[in-house]
């Protein structure tokens, strides 16, 4: 067999996206979501596979294998086995009530599942051999292709899979020793969501709204939430009274938690609530951990995470801090979307007998020629264009002067963060920024914190931690210098924290110049960074994207390409 493996996710989880690996390297992944501009679009990845296809100059008959990061057939069994056991009269929960944003019914996901080669052939008139793959094995995959070490602990934690909710794994050489698993209805992802929807968010998309929030509140030991979940024998449980996720595919949280909370909080108590359950997902996360570590005779170098619940950066934070590994790999790509670089990557080590090159950088989607960006610059009225090298330092000033200013370089990242290729910068200076940002751009809640990109040797000088440590992905929180926060408040959190991005020339010329001329201006080697879109709609990925989003909204200034644009 050859080497050319597609991973896709679609249908089943939080959104639809299509990977590529290609003799051993993984070259291109990228979401449906990006293409379509339709927020956690779930649908057939057939824009992403076709852009894959094109920018590689390949036909479809040169994939040698798809892998799909869902298991139907287990997923299948598992939810009849929870059917009779819970719902044996509501045959809506499978047959007719739509999963929330994601508009199927579970059946309708399962036979779309199973009819994907249709989907295939419908689109590319052809189809591949595909291979389903578990989906925490392909959540395990994508962590794990970001490591080295030939041996590493490997944990999975979401709200649900084909049945597991948590697994954990000993890798050695890639293969997967599972340790302890917890199955659905027991979940950490549930959890969280289901105090986020009684918070009066979306559950299933707003959870790290109650992230930022749980700063604003204070720890209580004997909080009421903190009776909703436990360990046994290394595996979650929840008391099922106070959660109605297992009965309905809209409603996770029953009338016996509204009894135990109460209802028309204030935002402090509000607050609360979210400080109780990070502190559980917290204490419980490490001692599972901590447990998983006890079973093992030789304790492994690194830990990787994945799913959806290690986007939770305040976690990630806490077992550093806490857990002994030499490194530790929280997955930038935890999200479900990430499960189709898992797939891809899996497929080479099952046929190839290793794992890929190892995934250090995630701009991994469409990048757009010089003449394109020109061409969608150059007609544009009523705006002043400057092109060439002054284009990095104008932008520099104007952001030091107060302005946001939308950057489009190079490739477009994978994943749910903006990382520096698809980003909105402004001023950590500014204490007002939060609220310039929500005002001109995000229209968001003004308790969520923005996160800083830091030139990478200067990042001890800021934030508590070891020189040397490189943290490129924004995905875990450390704790800014007591010292240094009132320089950056509008990157400090409440709390003293800051979700913090290196940044080095190597893996992003463009942006390390930018910060550079930044740090020349006022001697702040950092700016603010958060994703260049709009509310409610994906992170933009073309030139017309980002110029629409900049000449639509409050945006004062865009950095695309060789060309600064300014209102």
């Amino acid at each position: 067999m050859g080497s050319t493996f597609l991973g896709v996710i679609c249908y089943q989880g939080h959104g639809s996206a299509a990977a590529l690996v290609r003799e051993g390297v993984i070259t291109d992944a990228i979401a449906e979501e990006r293409f379509s501009r339709k927020k956690q679009d779930t649908s057939f990845p057939a824009r992403a596979i076709r852009h894959i296809l094109d920018s590689r100059n390949l036909s479809i008959h040169q994939i040698d294998r798809v892998g799909f990061a869902w298991s139907p057939v287990l997923s299948l069994a598992f939810q009849m086995r929870h059917f009779l056991r819970y719902n044996p009269h509501h045959f809506s929960y499978y047959f007719s009530e739509r999963n929330g944003h994601h508009g199927f019914s579970r059946f309708d996901k399962f036979a779309k599942m199973l009819r994907i080669s249709g989907e295939f052939r419908k689109t590319f008139d052809h189809c591949p051999p595909i291979s389903y793959i578990p989906h925490h094995i392909a959540h395990s995959f994508a962590a794990c292709a970001g490591v080295t070490d030939s041996h590493a602990l490997s944990v999975v934690a979401d709200g649900s899979s084909e049945g597991a909710t948590v697994s954990v794994y000993e890798v050695r050489n890639s293969r997967h020793r599972l340790l302890s698993q917890t199955a659905f209805p027991h979940s950490f992802g549930i959890l969280y969501s289901a105090v986020t929807q009684y918070l009066g968010f979306t559950p299933d998309s707003d959870e790290y709204k109650v992230m930022g929030m749980s700063a604003y509140g204070r720890s209580k030991p004997d909080h009421a939430i903190l009776r909703l979940a436990d360990l046994r024998a290394s595996r979650l449980e929840l008391d099922l009274k106070y959660f109605n996720h297992h009965r309905s595919a809209s409603r996770f949280f029953s009338e016996s938690l509204r009894s135990l909370l109460g209802e028309n909080h204030s935002f402090d108590e509000k607050a609360d609530i979210a400080r109780a359950v990070q502190d559980l997902l917290e204490q419980k996360m490490l001692e599972l951990l901590e447990q998983a570590i006890s079973q093992l005779v030789e304790i492994p170098p690194v830990l990787c995470t994945s799913g959806g619940v290690f986007l939770n950066c305040l976690l990630n934070q806490k077992i550093r801090e806490r857990l002994g590994f030499k490194k530790f790999h929280f997955s930038p790509i935890a999200d479900d979307n990430g499960t189709a670089l898992g797939a891809a990557a899996y497929l080479h080590w099952k046929h190839a007998s290793r794992m890929p090159q190892e995934l250090r950088r995630l701009d991994l989607g469409p990048e757009y020629e010089a003449g394109v960006i020109e061409n969608a610059v150059r007609p544009l009225l009523g705006i002043k264009k400057t092109a060439g090298p002054a284009a990095i330092s104008l932008a520099a000033s104007r952001i030091a002067k107060g302005d946001v200013v939308g950057f489009m370089q190079g490739r477009a990242e994978f994943g749910p963060r903006a990382l520096g290729f698809r980003s909105l910068l402004a001023d950590p200076r500014n204490p007002e920024m939060k609220a310039i940002l929500n005002e001109k751009v995000k229209l968001r809640e003004s308790f969520r914190p923005f996160a800083p990109s830091v030139l990478v040797e200067h990042a001890p000088e800021y934030f508590e931690i070891q020189e040397g440590l490189n943290l490129p992905f924004m995905i875990e929180t450390v704790r800014v210098r007591p010292g240094k926060a009132h320089l950056i408040p509008a990157v400090t959190h409440v709390d003293g924290t800051a979700r913090i991005q290196t940044v080095s020339r190597d893996a992003n010329p463009a942006y390390y110049d930018v910060i550079s001329a930044f740090e020349q201006q006022t001697g702040v080697p950092m700016l603010l960074n958060t994703s260049f879109n709009l509310d409610k709609e994906p992170i933009v990925n073309s030139p017309q994207d980002a110029i629409g989003c900049f000449t639509n909204s409050g945006i004062d200034g865009l950095l695309i390409g060789d060309w600064f644009l300014e209102k």
